[in-house]
């Protein structure tokens, strides 16, 4: 739209394109400045915002502000990249925090962050290539084995405390996940010592 208004300019007097240019700038400093601060840019990061005065053309002018365009775009990609890198980290925690409850769900995740459940779900599986659902049960078979692995409680026990509603539910999901039963897991471990 600035490279638009500008190539249509040149139809009228220099005194009057002399002013539009003017204002132009002027209103496009203004945006991108308000949108650096609403954004939080750090100072290093704003674009250098040229008079007119410092560009000879229409071409000059054009071309700079491409590269400022181009600086908030960037800028604004990576603040977004930043906070939802966050929101993967909170995700991550909540998760690390809750997964012995076996009533523990996606849906509590998003009720928490005051988010839909689709976007959270989305959101994760576009940062991490996993889905949230997979990832709780990655956690609980982890803990499981580790579970199996240092205590002597029974099969039963370690799946109460690793989040799974019963423990056929548990032995389907451990054999699914590591290809033996938590019975045979714990067994290998104690042979191997």
């Amino acid at each position: 739209m600035f490279q638009d208004l500008l190539m249509h300019m040149e139809q009228y007097p220099f005194s009057s394109v002399r002013v539009a240019i003017s204002r132009l700038i002027m209103s496009v400093n203004n945006a991108v400045r308000h949108i650096s601060e609403l954004n939080g840019f750090a100072i290093e990061s704003k674009p250098e915002l040229p008079s007119a005065d410092r560009l000879e053309t229409a071409e000059d002018l054009i071309a700079h502000y491409q590269l400022v365009f181009e600086q908030v775009r960037s800028n604004l990609a990576e603040k977004r990249n930043t906070k939802q890198e966050r929101l993967v980290q909170q995700i991550n925690e909540r998760m690390e925090q809750a997964y012995t409850d076996p009533n523990f769900c996606l849906n509590q995740i998003a009720e928490e962050l005051d988010m839909s459940p689709i976007y959270v779900s989305r959101l994760y599986k576009q940062q991490t290539m996993s889905t949230i659902v997979d990832v709780i049960q990655q956690l609980r078979i982890r803990k499981a084995c580790e579970l199996l692995e240092q205590t002597d409680w029974s099969v039963a026990d370690v799946a109460e405390q690793t989040g799974f509603a019963s423990s056929s539910y548990f032995h389907r999901m451990f054999k699914r996940s590591l290809g033996v039963t938590p019975t045979d897991f714990r067994r290998s471990k104690a042979n191997a010592q």
